[in-house]
């Protein structure tokens, strides 16, 4: 019985992958034959016509060799590399160009040097600054008798006690969090 159950799902399972393999190798038949078609030629192809022979050459008649002989034989063809171009230098006294007046450096190191001296007096002003400073001296307000009694109930342990149990009490419930 239990053998029986454990079969009937593999059945099923077995069934359907020969059905799934059979559908497949009948498209493929199906495909193959609608590709025939194209593979067919529509219409015969008529033969390429042959390329003209040419008759081979024979022997010169007598009549052009005399011609032939007169002829001086060409002069064999001598080539030189071509001649390297030597460059040339030419000097110069002077800049072609007017060059720029060095005023600007001069003025711009010229405020560089008075900067450091002034950056130097400011700190000398803030170091006799610090040394002759004394801090103010705190003045402690006086509270009101609500505000006392208010911190004197979170320093003692009883009230500190009772807010954190009210804390539980009054929050919005845990589920709603």
């Amino acid at each position: 019985m239990k053998l029986d159950a454990a079969v009937s799902p593999l059945i099923a399972i077995v069934v359907a992958i020969g059905w799934a393999v059979l559908q497949g190798i009948l498209k493929r038949k199906q495909d193959a034959e609608g590709w025939e078609e194209f593979d067919r030629p529509s219409a015969p192809v008529p033969p390429r016509p042959k390329p003209p022979v040419i008759p081979p050459m024979t022997a010169r008649p007598q009549t052009q060799a005399p011609r032939q002989a007169s002829r001086p034989a060409p002069l064999p063809v001598t080539r030189r590399p071509a001649p390297v171009p030597v460059p040339v230098r030419v000097e110069r006294e002077g800049p072609d160009i007017q060059l720029a007046h060095l005023n600007q450096s001069a003025s711009a190191y010229q405020s560089a040097a008075r900067l450091q001296q002034a950056v130097e007096g400011r700190m000398a002003d803030v170091d006799r600054q610090t040394k002759a400073h004394r801090p103010a001296k705190v003045v402690q307000r006086e509270r009101s008798r609500a505000s006392r009694e208010l911190l004197d109930s979170f320093r003692r342990p009883e009230t500190v006690r009772q807010a954190f149990l009210a804390s539980f009490v009054l929050n919005p419930p845990k589920a709603l969090e």
